[in-house]
């Protein structure tokens, strides 16, 4: 299967295909967190700097 790049895979009109779950704004960054978390080698203490104090109290 070498040679086989994503476009031979991938469905036909994949651009046209419409998200089906939408997000919170909260929601979002949360995931942002979990993305930047796994791709810089699960390392918390860089994540907690990068994306600096979490206040969870305003979540109450």
């Amino acid at each position: 299967m070498q040679g086989m790049g994503l476009r031979s895979v991938a469905p036909p009109k994949l651009r046209q295909v419409k998200p089906t779950v939408s997000l919170t704004k909260q929601a979002k960054l949360r995931l942002s967190w979990l993305d930047y978390y796994s791709s810089h080698g699960q390392n918390a203490a860089l994540t907690a700097r990068h994306f600096g104090p979490v206040h969870t109290f305003d979540t109450c």
